[in-house]
């Protein structure tokens, strides 16, 4: 009977332990974020005071980040209607120039950057210039006709995720991301 207490005890603290290291981070975690259409960021980033739960989510979803002040991360792994993001889509992400000095615009599967055949894993402001911008996010190039620039997706399986970077954002921004203008994600054609 000890035997069975032991066990039944070990069983319940191993549940409540992962129960609060991995479930409880994520729902403390959402009671912080602001949600703009597709994509969303969580206030806790780059924050000294936060509880250790906060700190637990931003461990495993924004390592090595930097206060909201130098950086605001957005990321979305659902399209503009809510779909999530599909390997074997087409994807167009179009913007306007970012509240930002510099910002990026990153694909992720599995939190790993894509393996690609052009070495390309971003999109970056310099690269686009000022003023509305597009992207294809897909596993093709895009046609002459489609205005913007390709961002590879490759062929795996897995959870796709976007994420955009605004470096040294705007003060009012920074204070407030909720006023971003986030670029919309449209999923064009699948296969």
């Amino acid at each position: 009977m000890k035997i069975l207490k032991f066990v039944v005890a070990i069983a319940l603290g191993g549940l409540i332990g992962a129960v609060s290291a991995w479930g409880l981070p994520q729902t403390i975690i959402s009671g912080g974020a602001v949600k703009l259409g597709p994509w969303q960021t969580a206030l806790a980033i780059g924050v000294e005071a936060t509880n250790p739960y906060e700190r637990a989510w931003v461990a495993r979803h924004g390592i090595w980040a930097l206060p909201r002040s130098e950086v605001i991360y957005l990321s979305a792994d659902v399209d503009s209607d809510g779909a999530p993001l599909r390997t074997g889509c087409r994807y167009l992400i179009e913007g306007e120039e970012q509240p930002a000095r510099w910002w990026s615009l990153a694909a992720y599967r599995e939190d790993f950057w894509m393996d690609n055949p052009l070495d390309r894993y971003s999109i970056t402001s310099s690269q686009l210039g000022e003023g509305d911008w597009a992207v294809t996010f897909a596993k093709e190039a895009p046609s002459r006709d489609v205005a913007g620039v390709w961002l590879p997706m490759d062929d795996g399986e897995g959870a796709l995720n976007l994420t955009l970077r605004l470096y040294d954002p705007l003060a009012e921004v920074s204070a407030d991301p909720s006023t971003i203008p986030v670029p919309a994600i449209r999923r064009v054609a699948c296969r």
